[in-house]
């Protein structure tokens, strides 16, 4: 392929993948940890959770910066379009360089018509960035392995700096680029190093002098760690790590469907025949694949599976083994053609055969994404649009906000950020004992009404469900009120709340420190 014909290419890819990913982009901040990052946006300060540990410095700010009149949802949504663009088009060269052009174009397919791909690139995750960063990190790592020098260093740079991100991607492709380096001279693994050192330190640096200094920082870190242990211990049984593997084997197939199924087999004999020594890719190319997939694929699988996004670290591999693997089948169903005295015929055919089964996965997938009721859908996307705004007019619109209290549970982060007038309530974790009602003197206090902003809030009410009265919200969805009645508070601490007779309040100046403490 001529370069500049290869160059209009690697920017259509680019293109297309704009194009696919920010019409379908989600209204409202989608996931718990969205709402993190925006927060994080607004004040980033890992002690108040805003982001999560360890930290996602260029993640948060690079949204932040392309956030158009601090719509920060938007801003992040760019940034998931802009990486589906770089993840098509680096699958492109780097299916080219190991396969041939065909497979770069199948593997550049897969990612942009994949369904759980498209999902994380149209809401306000950090999943679809560290898919394509992780992508760019292979092409350089792959360029090293042919014997580029300067590859080494751009790809030691490049983990550094795919650690602001997010941090584990540096431990993750440490082993594919150690391997990748082993044939360099000692003096250049050792500067490249120092390299990716001074990378990381671009965004450790940051986290720490933003979250209070190293002691403040390390010990948030420490105790995040502490629950993924406690989390891995939970797997590492039996039943744990079959659920696992279920689940895995559920996003897989969102992940690439039926191109996933060739990518496995196609892997799966790579590895046996890399190691007679007959795998056409080769034995280092096997290598290459496999220590690019296991080691996120173990970690999730093992560790951490609690989010199908953890996926899109080694779904993009699988996605160049599907092209890898359509490409060789193509080839070996057009191998009896060479006998003839048309040659054409047989390039023709293996065209027809790749295109084939690559325009099929598009339909595929787009339907899949675009149709499918439920799971990794833009109807998912929508219908979790529609019942945000809904409840977000019905509550402004009817309730003002200084006689309303808002009890949320699994929609707590949605209602805190879109609802700030208000007095919002996590009724699940928020810690304390609370009292709302209408003849309270506080004002802080005062309210003639609960909304429930979810339906989780209705498990956590201990009383007559005859005192509730609904509104039923266009798409049929229903908003619960809870009228609080004179001479009545309403009592929240986490987990339950209820409606009881309002304590009368003695004179002023006998207060005793009994009712004092109780009405607090």
């Amino acid at each position: 392929m001529k370069p500049k014909s290869e160059l209009l290419l690697v920017l259509a890819l680019f293109a297309a993948g704009l194009a696919l990913r920010l019409p379908f982009g989600s209204a409202y901040l989608y996931d718990h940890d969205s709402f993190l990052f925006a927060r994080a946006a607004e004040r980033y300060d890992l002690r108040l959770g805003q982001p999560h540990p360890p930290g996602y410095l260029f993640y948060v700010f690079l949204g932040k910066w392309l956030s158009p009149n601090h719509d920060f949802n938007r801003g992040f949504l760019i940034l998931g379009a802009l990486s589906a663009g770089l993840m098509a088009s680096s699958l492109f060269l780097l299916g080219r360089s190991i396969f041939g052009p065909a497979a770069g174009l199948g593997a550049a397919a897969a990612s942009l018509f994949s369904p759980l791909m498209w999902f994380y690139g149209d809401i306000a995750l950090s999943y679809a960035p560290d898919g394509a960063i992780t992508v760019v990190l292979a092409l350089a790592c792959w360029k090293t392995l042919k014997g580029r020098p300067s590859a080494a260093y751009a790809s030691a740079i490049l983990i550094g700096l795919a650690g602001g991100f997010r941090a584990w991607t540096v431990p993750f492709t440490l082993p594919l680029w150690f391997y990748c380096v082993r044939r360099q001279p000692a003096r250049h693994v050792l500067l490249a190093g120092v390299a990716a050192g001074l990378a990381c330190l671009t965004w450790l640096l940051p986290n720490v002098y933003l979250s209070g200094g190293p002691s403040t920082y390390f010990d948030i870190v420490s105790r995040y760690n502490a629950g993924l242990r406690r989390e891995a211990a939970v797997h590492m049984t039996l039943r744990g790590e079959w659920t696992a593997l279920c689940l895995t084997a559920n996003w897989m197939w969102w992940a690439l469907g039926p191109a996933g199924l060739a990518a496995t087999a196609f892997l799966v004999w790579a590895t046996v025949a890399a190691t007679r020594g007959t795998s056409p890719p080769g034995r280092e190319c096997a290598i290459f694949l496999l220590l690019w997939i296991a080691p996120p694929f173990l970690f999730r699988l093992l560790v951490h599976s609690t989010s199908p996004g953890y996926t899109l670290s080694f779904v993009p591999g699988f996605a160049l083994l599907a092209g890898g693997a359509v490409a060789s089948g193509a080839r070996a169903l057009a191998r009896p053609l060479p006998r003839t005295r048309c040659a054409s015929s047989v390039r023709f055919l293996r065209l027809a055969l790749v295109g084939g089964f690559w325009a099929a996965y598009g339909v595929w997938g787009s339907v899949t994404y675009l149709t499918a009721p439920a799971g990794f859908t833009w109807p998912t996307i929508a219908a979790n649009n529609s019942a945000l705004r809904e409840r977000l007019e019905a509550i402004r619109h009817q309730f003002p906000p200084e006689e309303t209290v808002v009890l949320a549970a699994q929609w707590a982060a949605h209602a805190k950020y879109y609802l700030p007038d208000y007095r919002v309530i996590d009724s699940d974790f928020e810690p304390g004992l609370r009292a709302f009602g209408p003849d309270l003197s506080d004002t802080a206090r005062r309210a003639y009404r609960a909304v429930f902003f979810d339906y989780k809030v209705l498990e956590a009410y201990q009383g007559p469900r005859q005192a509730m009265w609904t509104i039923t919200l266009p798409t049929g969805l229903l908003l619960h009120v809870l009228p609080i009645p004179a001479g009545s508070v309403l009592k929240q601490e986490p987990g339950r709340f209820w409606i009881e007779p309002a304590r009368p309040s003695p004179p002023l100046g006998q207060v005793s420190d009994a009712a004092a403490t109780s009405e607090r």
